[in-house]
Formats: C-alpha cells, sequence, structure tokens
C-alpha cells in the first residue's frame, strides 16, 4: 500500500480516474482508543460503515473484538482477521439461508429481530437452538438525527413488549436495542430511547441481559457540527 502526507498529494501522484480509498490509520487508532476509554459498555462496530479489509484489521488490532454485521460476506470478512472476534447478526430482516449459515457455519449465536415472523424465522432455522441471545428492535425518535431509521426499523412499544414476552420463552440470553439515527446531533435522543427501553422493562417485568443503545454516534461533515462526544 502506498503512503502519502496528504490527499492532495496523492491525487497530483496517481491522477485517479476512479475513486480510491485514502485510509487514515493514525485517525482510526486515535478514535478507536477515545471511544474503548469513555464508552462504559462492550463496543461493537458496524461493519457496513467501512468494510474495507485494513479498517477491520486496524480496528482489531487497536482491541475491537466484538461486530455489528448486516450479512454473510460481512462475517466473512471478520473471520479473515479473527476467528473468535464476536459476531451480531443485527440486521432485523435476513433470508432463512443466510440465518441458517450465519449459525451453523460461522457460530454466530446473536440475531436481531422486530417482528414475530423474524422470530419465528430464526428458530426454525438454528434448529430451536437452545443457545441464542435474541434482540427485540425498538422504534425510538430519530428527530435530532440526519437520517431517519426509525420509519424502516423496529418494533413499537405495544409490539416491541409482546416480542419481548415471546423471545424469552426462546433465547438463551434477551436484549433490546435501539438506534436513534444516523449522525445523531443531540444526545437528549439517547435518553429518551433509554427511558422507552425503561418503559417496556416496566410493563414486561423482564430485565434483559443487554441493552444495545444502536449507533448514531456523530462525527464532523460539512455543514455538521456535532457536540464533543465527551
Amino acid at each position: 500500500m502506498q503512503k502519502f502526507k496528504s490527499v492532495e498529494e496523492l491525487v497530483n501522484t496517481l491522477k485517479p480516474d476512479k475513486p480510491v480509498y485514502c485510509i487514515r490509520k493514525k485517525s482510526i487508532l486515535s478514535a478507536s482508543s477515545f471511544f474503548q476509554k469513555r464508552f462504559p459498555g462492550n463496543i461493537l462496530y458496524a461493519v457496513k460503515t467501512n468494510p474495507h479489509p485494513i479498517i477491520i484489521k486496524t480496528l482489531i488490532e487497536s482491541g475491537i473484538d466484538q461486530f455489528d454485521v448486516a450479512s454473510i460476506e460481512e462475517i466473512e470478512q471478520i473471520r479473515k482477521f479473527s476467528p473468535t472476534a464476536k459476531c451480531s447478526y443485527m440486521h432485523t430482516v435476513k433470508s432463512p439461508e443466510n440465518i441458517k449459515e450465519a449459525y451453523f457455519k460461522y457460530g454466530i449465536k446473536t440475531f436481531s429481530l422486530d417482528t414475530k415472523e423474524e422470530l419465528i424465522k430464526i428458530i426454525k432455522n438454528t434448529n430451536n437452538a437452545k443457545d441464542l441471545e435474541l434482540f427485540v428492535r425498538v422504534a425510538v425518535s430519530n428527530e435530532h438525527a440526519e437520517i431517519d431509521l426509525s420509519k424502516k426499523f423496529g418494533a413499537l412499544n405495544a409490539e416491541a413488549a409482546g416480542l419481548l414476552r415471546l423471545v424469552k420463552q426462546y433465547s438463551n440470553k434477551i436484549g433490546l436495542s435501539f438506534h436513534v439515527g444516523s449522525q445523531c446531533m443531540h444526545p437528549i435522543s439517547y435518553a429518551k430511547g433509554i427511558t422507552e427501553i425503561g418503559n417496556i422493562i416496566k410493563k414486561t417485568k423482564i430485565i434483559p441481559d443487554y441493552i444495545n443503545v444502536g449507533g448514531g454516534f456523530p462525527t464532523i461533515y460539512p455543514d455538521l457540527i456535532p457536540q464533543s462526544l465527551d
């Protein structure tokens, strides 16, 4: 891999006629270290944000050992660099074939869902496995995000409570998850999401093993200057 002091130097030297990756390895390590030191829970890198092999390898080297995957291809990408890293299949719509392959070929036990139909699909295609970790994804407000995912993914509060009761019957460990939307620009969204999760716990009297606070953690883009992650 060639190295350049700046993007300008790369462009002037290579004069590329197709898009090229500019990977800042030190920036990746710095961002990973920052987040690991400050976030008190387990950290999952969402592979879909950037699945480039060097990115994955660098993150593993930095100490990240859990990954949020959305496809078999992403699982395969992680397995190239780490046979032991935990992969959680957090896409809420999966084909029967992909569920089967993820569980039986790659040992994936953690799956996300937001409908009863998806739960049935997971149970059926893992042969009623007793070691599953199942997450019910809850729809929460995305009003402070640049990209609203709440209409696309997640069960509404009343549906989520029923799903959680069902999931408890078929899962070794259970989780609740939410996503405040991509590029979430206000921390109040996380507080609202956690409050929503709290209401479901009170309603069902089921204490989850995990709460996944989703994504949305913002970064600087043109015309988007979020509050500090601190």
